[in-house]
């Protein structure tokens, strides 16, 4: 019996697994640093030895550049991180904008559905949420959002004493779907 993801990878497509772990290795090594095998394995919830395995597989099929104790992106890993990351925050917005799904909830949702999205029906709510550049916790879309002209620090260094605007909610942030309720209950949102 062949599955999903067997058809997917067969037809030279990449499988959810692998767009996840582009997606980890980008959003860790953000500037292009080398990612180490530790990060990227307590990033995708796994061992040292599977994290090793897949950066071998991912280097075979010209998406990392494996280097001692990590890897980096290729232009082409880079490039599809990009669109990886870009069609994850569309579908956010579109998630919170039309569906009206809660903005706590939002990530979750499109970690889940972000993999099985055709070109088509990305830039169909592309078309449908306008000309956003951010995804709602303010993170940007690559390609479509300029960088920040203030500097950005993490909260954690913001002075005690002076006003803040939030930026944004960090990726691995977004994970902790805990951490979004608060936020959001307490209007610790971007902007």
């Amino acid at each position: 019996m062949t599955t999903l993801g067997n058809r997917r990878q067969k037809s030279g497509e990449l499988t959810a697994t692998t767009e996840k772990y582009i997606k980890a290795v980008y959003l860790l090594g953000e500037g292009g640093a080398r990612v180490t095998g530790a990060q990227l394995a307590r990033r995708m919830g796994v061992s040292a030895p599977t994290v090793s395995a897949t950066i071998a597989r991912l280097a075979r099929i010209g998406l990392l550049v494996p280097k001692v104790r990590g890897a980096y992106l290729t232009q082409r890993g880079r490039k599809l991180a990009e669109d990886l990351l870009c069609r994850h925050h569309l579908l956010e917005r579109w998630l919170f904008e039309v569906l009206g799904v809660d903005w706590a909830h939002v990530h979750a949702e499109a970690c889940a559905l972000e993999h099985a999205l055709t070109p088509a029906v990305v830039e169909r709510m592309a078309a449908m949420v306008g000309s956003c550049e951010t995804c709602p916790h303010g993170n940007p879309l690559p390609g479509r959002c300029a960088a920040s002209p203030q500097p950005v620090i993490p909260l954690a260094r913001a002075a005690t004493d002076c006003e803040i605007v939030l930026d944004r909610i960090a990726e691995g942030a977004e994970d902790d779907s805990l951490l979004l309720e608060y936020l959001h209950r307490e209007r610790l949102l971007p902007g």
